[in-house]
């Protein structure tokens, strides 16, 4: 059962016509006098093991909502791995056939977004029930609440601040085959990688979620989700420079946080993104979406066989390409 009591619910939540994460409402948290050391650990619920599944994210995901019912409630909850998986693979399909290829992290919050979460005893975490589709009556006992997702500019200040406001994050790293003996031997510490390596360079992302930081040691607290054998009790230390280095992490799919779970109204709640005064985040967003609309673009121009972009006028170009791709987007 969901906790009775429904009081850190927060009932005043703003609600927009829904767009997606392509318009996010800044949210300002308090950056002042940050302190040097923040360990969420406490209010964790048990780390749990995805074993041979893709549900890396879920896996944070449902780990980043409990946690947020225990610390209002102290009340355990396991939250549905799986029905977050499938709903996570559903907002970029066109059909309900889906394979174990993992979802991204914006996705996959856009989809408790949508449809909510739910109990794990309603959707259990069987393999049996891997890319399948929950019954109905298991939509209906998500569709009660939903999710305010937030996304996290990629800046030291921004991932601290997070954290100091009592708010884990998600973020897809680069983890070595080497990370479990090196925990293991290392008490949990986790050491710097070269980017340039081959090694890094063949391992793809896992996503995993940031509990903490200590500035004395300069590591930020990682939760995994491999089991409570792995590391320390399942997390592990990742030092600043791991999360700031662009080859060891996925920025792609960003660095994303749920603030609240709230009840569902008739709008899906606003997405948000931090804001941390004195640091240029609106510029450095322009930059890369103008990035991400180029890299789109050429993509389009290259199926197209049409000139390289670089002899198109960006002006002339990208806008009406730009206009046809989100209208017939149809993600949200």
């Amino acid at each position: 059962m969901w906790p009775g009591n429904h009081q850190w619910w927060h009932q005043s939540v703003t609600v927009d016509r829904d767009r997606g994460a392509r318009h996010m409402r800044p949210l300002q948290f308090p950056s002042n006098h940050l302190p040097s050391h923040v360990d969420l650990r406490q209010y964790m619920t048990p780390v749990e093991d995805q074993a041979d599944m893709s549900t890396c994210a879920a896996n944070a995901f449902a780990g980043a909502c409990e946690y947020i019912i225990k610390r209002h409630t102290g009340e355990h909850v396991d939250v549905s791995r799986l029905f977050i998986y499938y709903n996570g693979q559903m907002i970029d399909q066109r059909s309900l056939d889906v394979t174990d290829d993992g979802a991204s992290k914006q996705n996959t919050v856009l989809g408790m977004r949508k449809f909510g979460i739910c109990e794990e005893s309603l959707w259990p975490y069987d393999e049996q029930l891997l890319n399948k589709e929950p019954p109905p009556h298991v939509y209906e006992a998500a569709s009660h609440v939903t999710v305010i997702p937030l996304k996290i500019p990629r800046n030291l200040v921004a991932m601290k601040t997070c954290l100091a406001n009592e708010v884990p994050f998600l973020i897809g790293i680069r983890l070595l085959s080497s990370a479990t003996a090196e925990a293991k031997k290392n008490q949990g510490y986790i050491s710097m990688p070269n980017p340039a390596s081959a090694a890094v360079a063949k391992t793809g992302t896992h996503a995993v979620l940031v509990v903490g930081y200590d500035d004395r040691t300069r590591h930020f607290i990682v939760r995994n989700s491999w089991g409570r054998d792995w590391g320390v009790h399942g997390y592990f230390y990742i030092p600043y420079e791991y999360l700031l280095e662009k080859r060891l992490v996925n920025y792609l799919d960003g660095i994303w946080a749920i603030t609240d779970i709230i009840p569902r109204t008739g709008h899906k709640p606003t997405v948000r993104r931090l804001v941390v005064p004195g640091h240029n985040y609106d510029a450095m967003h322009r930059k890369d979406k103008h990035r991400h609309q180029m890299n789109s673009l050429q993509k389009t121009l290259m199926m197209m066989q049409l000139p390289s972009y670089h002899k198109i006028s960006h002006h002339r170009t990208l806008m009406p390409i730009e206009k046809h791709r989100r209208r017939h987007s149809g993600y949200f």
